[in-house]
């Protein structure tokens, strides 16, 4: 699901630009100790307080659509939207509870 959320967001800001961001994201919230695939996986609520707090409140507007087609994608609660801040964390719980992937960090 990392890799698909990654791809969706290069495709919306082409990859230079997405480079870009990656590096921002990387250097500047995670010190350069984890790159934003582990982010999505172990530590989904700081991978969006990062993408928001570099794009605000435009940040959930390009979140949305990623998250929308990803829910329909993987058929999760369809009662689910992305309405904001911690959503996408929450959307990322509800994937690793359907998958069984183990979590590293509590949602």
């Amino acid at each position: 699901m990392a890799e698909e959320i990654l791809h969706r967001l290069e495709e919306i800001f082409s990859r230079q630009i997405f480079n870009a961001i990656c590096e921002k994201i990387t250097e500047d919230f995670f010190g350069n100790e984890m790159d934003l695939r582990t982010a999505i996986v172990a530590r989904p609520d700081l991978f969006e307080r990062a993408f928001h707090s570099i794009f605000g409140n435009t940040g959930f507007r390009i979140l949305e659509p990623v998250y929308d087609e990803l829910h329909k994608e993987f058929g999760l609660d369809k009662d689910l939207t992305y309405l904001g801040r911690g959503d996408f964390a929450k959307f990322m719980g509800m994937k690793s509870v359907n998958s069984n992937t183990p979590r590293l960090a509590s949602v």
